[in-house]
């Protein structure tokens, strides 16, 4: 019995080692693919705060202090954006190790799962790049002001500048996957429909203090943020009930 146990512990083990190395090779092509539009990635990143500069008559420019800071910030981004489009990929190559060892059942359910949470990321990245990003350089950009006394203007690093836009776009993109968590502690009974509702109250006061913490300072933003995290609260509310009724 030991032997055995040892054998399929060992059978598991080389799987994961060649799952492994499809993760490392998938993620290696789209890396080198996406290297190749670093540059025109940079500049769709950037695009909304020079946009915003425009609108208000601000001049802006961008800038590194370290010979190697934009050659790293291209390897950031292509990296980034390897991840995001092998993610799919990847998730495949989980479930091809995981599938031997569940039902038939089973199987669906992270089939589904696997394929909303990338969905669910994309919906909430595209979020952030169309309506946050531009909502929050409009205010930031609007503390530039050359008239004073000393002149103030706005020429942030590129390194900082793509922390700041990849941290918000990540930032709601695990935002959109409330529904996902929800569902996950549903599933393995941590809460219901009567403890998701009693606990609305909490998780609305939760997501504004929240938004209030991670966002510009300025109300636009945190109702940006605090509103997708509350209608998503609910609509998975609302799937429980109709789930519950449709089970009885």
């Amino acid at each position: 019995m030991l032997l055995l146990s040892f054998k399929h512990f060992a059978q598991d083990l080389r799987e994961l080692r060649v799952r492994l190395i499809y993760c490392c090779i998938i993620f290696i092509f789209f890396f080198i693919a996406a290297y190749h539009y670093a540059q025109d990635l940079c500049a769709f990143l950037i695009a909304p705060l020079l946009q915003t500069a425009q609108e208000q008559n601000k001049t802006c420019m961008l800038i590194y202090t370290n010979p190697t800071e934009y050659f790293c910030c291209h390897l950031k981004v292509s990296a980034i954006l390897a991840f995001f489009c092998s993610a799919p990929l990847l998730l495949h190559q989980i479930y091809l190790f995981l599938r031997p060892g569940l039902y038939e059942r089973e199987r669906a359910k992270i089939v589904g799962l696997f394929i909303i949470t990338p969905l669910l990321f994309y919906a909430g990245a595209a979020f952030a790049i169309f309506y946050i990003l531009p909502k929050a350089w409009h205010f930031l950009v609007s503390f530039e002001n050359l008239n004073q006394q000393i002149p103030i203007a706005l020429q942030p690093k590129i390194n900082e500048y793509l922390n700041l836009t990849i941290g918000l776009i990540a930032l709601f993109g695990l935002l959109f996957q409330i529904p996902i968590i929800l569902a996950i502690l549903y599933v393995i009974g941590l809460v219901n429909t009567n403890s998701l509702r009693r606990g609305r109250k909490w998780f609305i006061l939760c997501s504004f203090v929240v938004s209030g913490i991670v966002t510009p300072p300025d109300l636009l933003s945190q109702l940006l943020m605090a509103i997708p995290a509350i209608l998503l609260y609910e609509a998975f509310l609302l799937f429980c009930k109709l789930y519950s009724l449709y089970s009885k």
